[in-house]
């Protein structure tokens, strides 16, 4: 079943279709000491008194009939939902929604009623502006990366960039405002340029 909305409230939410990725160039590599000098950032708050019922997860909405989502395991088609929480200092509810096959995240605006589908968990920057993601990929789907940065409670994001190889980002952390480092899950470190992605 396709993702279910409110009765009580007409929210368009169509399947997510990602454009065609464009390939990265290769990334730089980098050492373990300049990837641990950056922290690792916490960013999710827990605002919801009550998570999920009978599989209805309820995003409460100012002003407005909540979202709903409901989990439906019946078949191939099946998708659950889980509130994982709201980003600090913003109206945005964090949801993760595990397919079939896939597994997507979604920012709720709890003013606006807006989803943003994101490819996957996002790392943030610590001044909670700037995000990037990296997909948890089926066997014949490739690994893509996706930069993100919240303006006045507006997400901004870039399109996927799929990267070269097989390579798995297992860590990504900022540096500063326009480069990340990131750990793969084979141990190596890499440099890798925020702004590139919203220019290419």
């Amino acid at each position: 079943m396709k993702i279910l909305i409110s009765l009580f409230a007409l929210l368009p939410l169509s399947p997510y279709v990602f454009a065609q990725p464009k390939t990265l160039p290769a990334f730089t590599k980098t050492t373990q000491i300049a990837f641990d000098s950056c922290k690792k950032v916490s960013y999710l708050i827990n605002t919801l008194s009550r998570q999920k019922e009978h599989g209805r997860l309820v995003i409460p909405i100012k002003n407005k009939k909540p979202t709903v989502l409901i989990t439906d395991t019946a078949n191939q088609n099946w998708q659950e939902y889980n509130y994982l929480g709201n980003i600090k200092g913003t109206d945005l509810a964090l949801v993760r929604e595990i397919g079939y096959n896939n597994e997507i995240f979604l920012l709720i605006s709890q003013i606006t009623n807006h989803i943003d589908t994101l490819i996957g968990r996002p790392f943030f920057a610590d001044d909670l502006l700037r995000f990037a993601c990296v997909n948890n990929p089926s066997t014949d789907e490739a690994y893509l990366i996706q930069m993100g940065e919240i303006k006045n409670g507006v997400v901004r994001k870039s399109h996927p960039a799929k990267i070269n190889g097989d390579m798995l980002l297992t860590d990504i952390r900022f540096y500063n405002k326009d480069l990340l480092f990131a750990r793969d899950n084979d141990g190596r470190y890499w440099k890798i340029p925020f702004y590139h992605f919203f220019h290419n």
